[in-house]
């Protein structure tokens, strides 16, 4: 997997704290995100990220995300 790298996007519709056998196979403790949407970019684009929410750290890299973004999008 690549480091340093976006690879996806996807929308957060919701979280909600982790209760009993909402996920069983996660393993993950305290809050689960919600996700919907998710699409894998058609190649990594370079950034330094960060744990949790973050915002993107330029114009740069935020073009760089909606360009392998339509590349995986049907041609009309």
């Amino acid at each position: 997997m690549p480091r340093g790298a976006i690879i996806g996007t996807a929308q957060l519709v919701g979280c909600h704290r982790a209760s009993g056998d909402c996920c069983p196979e996660c393993g993950f403790p305290d809050w689960h995100w919600e996700l919907a949407e998710v699409q894998a970019l058609a190649a990594p684009a370079a950034a330094k990220g960060a744990l949790g929410l973050w915002i993107l750290p330029g114009e740069e890299v935020l073009f760089a995300v909606l360009d392998r973004r339509r590349a995986h999008l049907p041609r009309v």
